[in-house]
Parts: structure tokens; C-alpha cells; sequence
């Protein structure tokens, strides 16, 4: 996908479930729902290691939903 999707031009790419589940609780949350923007291999990210709840709540970034698509199509 990310071979082909480059010949668009700019792109983003956002991932996010559409609820929390952590495996190690097997249930829905009320937690944060972790989520990847990918944007064309630009930039440094946030530091982040894999894609994780771990790894989202490391990273401090909370975003109200309405949020989110904004910082998408930035």
C-alpha cells in the first residue's frame, strides 16, 4: 500500500480502532484510543516505538475526537 499510495502526491494515513481494547483486559475501555497519522515518511514522529497502547499513552498526546481529523488534514 505505502508503494503505491506515494504516487498521489501529499498523503495521510490515520489508524485508530474505534474503541480501546487492551489485550492484556480483553474488554472495552475508557481509555484514550491510541492512533498512528503517517504522512508520507515526513517528519520525526513523536518517538514513538510500535504502535501500542503502551507506546500512545507514552507519548502524552491526548486529542478530542473532533481533533483528531483536524490534526490529520493539517
Amino acid at each position: 500500500m505505502l508503494e503505491g499510495i506515494g504516487k498521489f502526491g501529499d498523503y495521510a494515513i490515520l489508524c485508530c480502532p474505534d474503541h480501546p481494547t487492551p489485550v492484556h483486559l480483553m474488554t472495552h475501555t475508557a481509555e484514550p484510543v491510541p492512533f498512528i497519522i503517517y504522512r508520507g515518511g515526513e517528519g520525526e514522529g513523536n518517538g514513538a516505538v510500535s504502535y501500542d497502547e503502551q507506546q500512545a499513552k507514552a507519548t502524552g498526546l491526548v486529542v478530542e475526537g473532533h481533533g483528531l481529523m483536524r490534526m490529520l488534514l493539517k
